[in-house]
C-alpha cells in the first residue's frame, strides 16, 4: 500500500502543478488579448491592415477570419422548426439524434479537495 500512497502524493503534487501553471497560462492569456485589443485600435486607426510587421523573426500581419458557431442541439432544433411543420416528427428526429450520439466512457482520478 506504500506505493498506492506514494503515486496518490505524487499525483497530487502534479495536480497542482498544473492548476498553478493553467492559472499563469490564464494570466498570460488575458494579457496577450489586451494587447491584442490595443494593437488592433492602433493598427485600425493608422490603417495598417494590409501590413506585415517585422520583429526579429517574427512576422506579424493583421487578419480577419470567419468563425462559423457550432451545431448545437438548440440550433438544430431551431433550424428544423423553420423547415418541417410537423411537431412530432422535430421531437423524433432529435431524439433520434440525441440518443444515437456516440459515446465513451473515460477513466480518471479527480482530486474532490475540501
Amino acid at each position: 500500500m506504500d506505493s498506492l500512497e506514494e503515486k496518490l502524493k505524487q499525483w497530487i503534487q502534479i495536480d497542482q502543478l498544473i492548476q498553478n501553471k493553467n492559472s499563469e497560462i490564464k494570466e498570460l492569456k488575458s494579457a496577450k488579448t489586451n494587447v491584442n485589443t490595443e494593437l488592433f485600435t492602433i493598427i485600425e486607426n493608422n490603417n495598417l491592415q494590409n501590413s506585415t510587421f517585422k520583429i526579429n523573426d517574427n512576422y506579424i500581419k493583421y487578419s480577419t477570419t470567419k468563425q462559423t458557431s457550432p451545431i448545437t442541439l438548440k440550433y438544430l432544433e431551431s433550424c428544423l422548426n423553420e423547415l418541417i411543420e410537423d411537431e412530432s416528427k422535430i421531437e423524433q428526429i432529435m431524439n433520434y439524434i440525441k440518443n444515437n450520439r456516440q459515446t465513451k466512457i473515460v477513466n480518471e482520478i479527480k482530486n474532490n479537495k475540501k
